[in-house]
């Protein structure tokens, strides 16, 4: 297909089911769509965040280190990715991440998070809490963050509640889903609302930001079941 507005139709579709919680269908359309246009760089980062989400981590970063070739700064590209090196215990290469996060958005509050979180004195107490070694690998406070910046705020606080139930007296934690409950209502309420990350990083390829809770309840039950 070279048309590239009906390649653009094609990813908002497959954007729009990622959005539905419909991974499968998103990343069938979005695969096909890279296979025969190798150099569209918008379809290689809605795959990737399809794949991301879907919890296929593996095949999200190796689509993300591609699409950054072509976007070197893209910042919620390389969140995602310190996100996944992270989780797989790649930490130099996460703290690279993290570094072209900043160096782009000095002030960014999951750059910043991540970074603590990748400090060598951190990464000493992680290995050495058992109650991080019992929660699920996949549900850390700055995932909690990254999907309440993407407008995902029932979806965060999920993660939150989980984690306080392998920490009830995490003051920081209880403090942070404290914080999103009265966010939430004001977003739902709100007529104008404050763009969302999703909105502000998303490339010209027309996301739709609509999130619906059973969508998030989707996703969340995938999660649960690769604890």
């Amino acid at each position: 297909m070279s048309d590239e507005k009906n390649i653009l139709q094609l990813v908002k579709e497959a954007d729009q089911l990622r959005l539905s919680g419909e991974y499968e269908k998103s990343i069938e359309i979005l695969e096909k769509l890279v296979s025969e246009n190798a150099f569209f760089a918008p379809a290689k980062l809605s795959l990737g965040r399809s794949y991301f989400e879907f919890g296929k981590l593996s095949k999200a970063a190796l689509v993300l280190e591609e699409y950054v070739e072509f976007v070197p700064e893209h910042v919620l590209a390389n969140k995602i990715l310190a996100r996944i090196y992270a989780h797989e215990k790649k930490f130099e290469q996460a703290r690279k991440k993290v570094q072209i996060i900043l160096q782009e958005a000095p002030d960014d509050t999951i750059g910043l998070k991540l970074q603590d979180e990748l400090m060598p004195s951190a990464m000493d107490e992680f290995e050495q809490d058992d109650t991080v070694k019992t929660a699920a690998p996949t549900l850390t406070p700055t995932m909690a963050e990254l999907y309440y910046h993407q407008g995902h705020i029932e979806e965060a606080r999920k993660i939150y509640e989980q984690l306080l139930a392998h920490d009830p007296q995490n003051k920081e934690l209880q403090e942070k889903l404290r914080m999103i409950m009265p966010d939430h209502k004001n977003k739902r309420t709100s007529s104008d609302g404050d763009m969302d990350m999703h909105n502000a990083e998303a490339i010209e390829d027309g996301k739709p930001s609509d999130n619906k809770i059973e969508t998030l309840q989707r996703l969340l039950r995938r999660v649960e079941e690769r604890r």
